[in-house]
């Protein structure tokens, strides 16, 4: 019974060899049932067995401060834990005698593109998170451009394709604020901020979210727009060698901090 046939189940011939196939004057045909999903190799496979595992749920709070032995930093190619570039390169280096991640991609060394490649961003983290707080430390490079190089943190991040989903925090090297959704800037300010590391924060609630600059909010809460659904946790960046270091995702106290997530891929399930 293939996949697909109807009364199977979903999985029932998940990553099992279902036949050999022998050439007939050089051609050969396969049947594909409706639903169904095959690969033709002509290397050499055995029959074997595929155990499946339940997705671990990757529980709060969670933090990174990027101090990973040097072996093991070295291993990796510098790239840290968990993390998922969308666009832009995120990587562990040393800078001022402490470890920490840096946006390496530079708008003198950025590649032409024939497409579309979003803003540097890496996001991280379990798609199910939903009432938590995003923060870390960040520590600018020197631009010539001030009001144009960010670094921000954001939450409920759950369309890799765009680059950019969810609620954004993001503070500009000359002390501007953004809070943004969707790319959306929702609202805007200015404060004084620190010559060399500067703490931001964005914290979610249902749909009351908050934005944080050294322990100070910054941003008006916020709770006229439709709640956005879980996701994962993001780190923003302009074109520079900004660095994050200290990152925390904590959950919201008395607050649901995950939700539980339904596939359909069970066909003896049925939605309405």
């Amino acid at each position: 019974m293939v996949c697909g046939q109807s009364g199977s189940v979903w999985n029932e011939n998940y990553f099992r060899l279902r036949e050999t196939i022998i050439f007939e004057n050089g051609r050969f045909s396969v049947i594909v049932q409706p639903y169904s999903m095959i690969t033709v190799t002509t290397l050499e496979t055995q029959r074997g067995e595929f155990n499946e595992r339940e997705s671990g749920l990757l529980e709060l709070p969670y933090y990174d401060d990027f101090d990973y032995p040097d072996e093991y930093l070295a291993a990796r190619g510098g790239a840290p834990r968990y993390t998922t570039d969308e666009g832009g390169a995120f990587e562990v280096t040393k800078r001022g005698g402490r470890k920490v991640l840096m946006q390496k991609i530079t708008a003198d060394m950025r590649a032409e593109e024939w497409g579309a490649t979003p803003e540097p961003v890496t996001n991280f983290g379990d798609d199910r998170w939903f009432n938590y707080s995003v923060s870390a430390d960040i520590i600018f490079s020197v631009s010539d451009e001030p009001d144009s190089n960010y670094a921000g943190v954001g939450l409920r991040y759950n369309l890799a394709a765009d680059g950019e989903s969810g609620w954004g925090f993001v503070l500009f090297e000359s002390g501007k604020w953004s809070l943004r959704l969707n790319k959306k800037t929702i609202s805007e300010g200015s404060t004084e901020i620190n010559a060399d590391v500067n703490n931001i924060k964005i914290e979610a609630n249902g749909n009351t979210i908050k934005g944080f600059i050294n322990g100070k909010q910054v941003t008006p809460d916020t709770e006229n727009y439709p709640i956005q659904s879980a996701g994962r946790a993001a780190l923003y960046s302009a074109y520079y060698n900004n660095c994050f270091d200290n990152v925390r995702v904590e959950p919201i106290e008395g607050a649901d901090t995950y939700v539980i997530r339904f596939d359909n891929t069970e066909r003896t399930r049925s939605f309405r």
